[in-house]
């Protein structure tokens, strides 16, 4: 079939770890796609050679920060039929592209999510195998850099910019897209066979803002859902990371392991914080 990819970048003040990435890219084992890069860093990196490696290259760059704001700009660009979201900071195995058009022209998913890997561990994000996303497993292992969606979709429903990186809500994005998908009635499905590779590094080791802010955002995920999208499901997810955090915050204070508690009760904290305010 081959599918023409759009792969929107949105970047922030660190462009050598950004040329690493693209150039990464370049190297697919697929030639039908584009690269979008959204830079929101605080001065021009466009002389510095990032732009001119390639002519497949559309570099943007925006004053305003925010994650979901830079990537609706670059959505704008998109010419591609589906829309893979790409991190910065991550690394895709040369067959990304090629596996993706085969599951594609197979599947027809409104949704494809691949595998994360940890490239320190070489662990993966999740025990998951392949099949059709819903409700009961939207949350599992699911990250935003091995996502690709359909355009049209997309373009659709577009980022909610009250969630993701410099938004009010930290997190929750890219699941946000999912869960509309689902309640529309789409195809999201989940494969092992799409690899990338990105830093997933247990709780113990995030800093204890980044807890709190993706929390945050995954509480008022939580009350969107209740309030746009299943009211079932979207109690459940929270009751479950509330009371979850809160068990193992006690559990991991009681022997001792306080690096653990603490980030276990921040994410249940900022999780019931982001449902409360989330309006």
């Amino acid at each position: 079939m081959n599918i023409k990819f759009s792969l929107l970048i949105a970047t922030l003040n660190r462009p050598k770890i950004l040329k690493t990435c693209v150039n990464g890219l370049l190297n697919q084992a697929y030639d039908n796609y584009e690269i979008i890069i959204i830079d929101q860093s605080d001065k021009e990196f466009r002389n510095d050679g990032i732009a001119e490696i390639d002519n497949r290259i559309t570099y943007i760059h925006i004053d305003e920060k925010g994650l979901s704001h830079a990537r609706n700009i670059g959505l704008q660009c998109v010419t591609g039929d589906y829309v893979c979201l790409i991190d910065d900071d991550a690394l895709y195995d040369e067959n990304y592209l090629k596996t993706a058009d085969e599951m594609i022209c197979d599947i027809r998913p409104t949704a494809l999510v691949g595998l994360l890997y940890d490239p320190v561990t070489n662990k993966p994000a999740t025990d998951l195998n392949d099949c059709k996303i819903g409700w009961k497993n939207v949350f599992k292992g699911l990250r935003s850099a091995c996502m690709i969606i359909e355009t049209d979709f997309l373009k659709s429903v577009k980022f909610d910019e009250k969630f993701g990186v410099g938004s009010i809500y930290g997190s929750g994005e890219e699941t946000d897209v999912l869960m509309n998908a689902l309640h529309q009635g789409k195809t999201v499905y989940f494969t092992r066979k799409i690899k990338m590779y990105h830093s997933n590094p247990s709780i113990e080791y995030i800093q204890l803002e980044k807890i709190s802010s993706y929390a945050f955002g995954t509480g008022a995920l939580y009350k969107k859902a209740v309030k746009n999208y299943s009211l079932l499901w979207g109690v459940y997810y929270f009751s479950r990371t509330v009371i979850g955090n809160f068990i193992m915050w006690m559990v991991q204070h009681i022997i001792g392991n306080h690096t653990v508690a603490k980030a276990r009760k921040n994410r249940a904290i900022y999780a019931l914080k982001g449902f409360i305010t989330y309006k």
